[in-house]
């Protein structure tokens, strides 16, 4: 019994951490030009050691001007599409050390 009520949690556990990392690839509202009309915004991961242990800490995309790409319940993208010209793109900085003080 305790066995099979395990492998249900684990199975739910596994499918929303699936389902999360859905967070959007596109950074801009309208139709979808030609590949080679958009830049890519990619989510920058940095690995490290503090005291001894390994950790990391990441840019996670947030927002791209007025366009929301990713969030806490949706998940974040590891890149966006972006149109040409000057942007303001929103950022995430998690520390996995400080894990719950990560602001926007």
């Amino acid at each position: 019994m305790k066995t099979k009520t395990l492998l249900f949690i684990g199975i739910i556990a596994a499918c929303l951490v699936l389902s999360t990392g859905c967070g959007s690839t596109k950074g801009y509202q309208g139709a979808k030009p030609g590949s080679g009309e958009v830049a890519r915004i990619q989510q920058g991961d940095h690995k490290l050691r503090i005291k001894g242990k390994k950790t990391s800490e990441s840019a996670l995309l947030i927002k791209v001007d007025t366009v929301s790409v990713g969030s806490y319940m949706k998940g974040y993208p590891k890149h966006t599409d972006v149109l040409p010209g000057e942007k303001t793109v929103e950022i995430r900085h998690f520390q996995q050390w400080k894990d719950k003080a990560a602001m926007a």
